[in-house]
């Protein structure tokens, strides 16, 4: 039989990229090709700013999408890999 979730258990957050549009550069920046973004997950809005072309901004933030669904599932390798190795086998 399946277990049921208990309710004080948090169920993890599933960050999505909800818009990516063309930008004037931000205050400060001379330089052209901005776009910003935003990303939604939970009750969180991230909203930011990226250059480069398009194709180099998708794959930015595809890798942005990752680490943060990975932390959002506690299982971020981060510090872990940071870590000597003899560290990592003593935790």
């Amino acid at each position: 039989m399946p277990s049921a979730k208990r309710k004080d258990t948090p169920v993890p957050t599933k960050y999505v990229l909800k818009q990516v549009d063309e930008s004037s550069s931000p205050a400060g920046a001379e330089e052209d090709g901005w776009y910003r973004y935003v990303i939604e997950g939970g009750r969180s809005q991230i909203t930011g700013y990226t250059r480069g072309p398009r194709r180099d901004v998708n794959e930015r933030l595809e890798t942005i999408l990752a680490g943060l669904n990975l932390r959002a599932t506690g299982r971020s390798t981060a510090h872990r890999a940071s870590q000597p190795r003899a560290a990592r086998k003593a935790s």
